[in-house]
């Protein structure tokens, strides 16, 4: 059946993941393939703003270091609000204004230093991130095809997967030995994902970690 066969390889599909695509339905490896080669322009656009972003975090940084500088140290703001109170106590001839002039010290020391952000801010505008820019990603569109379809395996699924799929990574295309490859469920098991055929995939181990389709997250990423 022509809805079975990938639309590059012309691979039959029975029993395997079906991914649609921009209109039609390719097999994993295919989909992999052509996900890629689209995405790349954008994933060079996001780069490239990345690199932008990175001197501006750099600004950022040194304008909040800056900024820290001149602001009032920790002792400087103890010796203003021990000097409040101790001239409290004095001016009113009694210890016991020693405590009250300790609040009125933090009160005082508090707008203090919020004069002195507030004017140094003011002649140092804080940097402003460049805005991010609309990245339209093809991996963010794509669906699998009756992730639910077929029998699902009840047991030793992963065996069977590997053997239809020739021991073949369905990413990168190398073939490996069966303990350096393992069995992806396409839509995680976390979301609701079971041991239907059309929802497991052969991948080797690189390319299982870097696996992202779907929301996946490899445990060891």
């Amino acid at each position: 059946m022509a809805r079975y066969k990938c639309y590059s390889c012309f691979k039959n599909l029975q029993g395997h993941p079906r991914i649609y695509v921009e209109g039609s339905i390719y097999c994993y490896l295919c989909a992999k393939t052509m996900v890629g080669i689209k995405d790349r322009p954008a994933e060079e656009q996001r780069a490239k703003h990345l690199k932008a972003c990175e001197g501006q975090w750099v600004k950022r940084l040194d304008w909040s270091e800056e900024l820290e500088s001149v602001l009032p140290s920790k002792t400087i703001k103890g010796l203003i609000i021990i000097g409040v109170a101790g001239g409290c106590a004095v001016l009113s001839n009694n210890p016991i204004f020693f405590l009250p002039g300790l609040f009125a010290g933090m009160v005082l020391c508090s707008l203090y230093v919020q004069r002195q952000r507030k004017n140094w801010i003011r002649n140092h505008p804080e940097p402003i991130d460049p805005p991010y820019p609309s990245i339209s990603f093809l991996r963010d569109r794509i669906e699998l095809v009756d992730g639910e379809g077929g029998t699902p395996f009840s047991s030793n699924y992963r065996q069977k997967i590997l053997e239809r799929d020739g021991y073949q990574c369905q990413w990168c295309g190398e073939v490996y030995p069966a303990d350096e490859l393992e069995v992806h469920h396409i839509t995680p098991q976390a979301e609701g994902g079971k041991h239907f055929p059309s929802n497991l995939v052969t991948l080797c181990y690189h390319c299982h970690v870097a696996e992202n389709w779907f929301g996946h997250k490899h445990k060891r990423r």
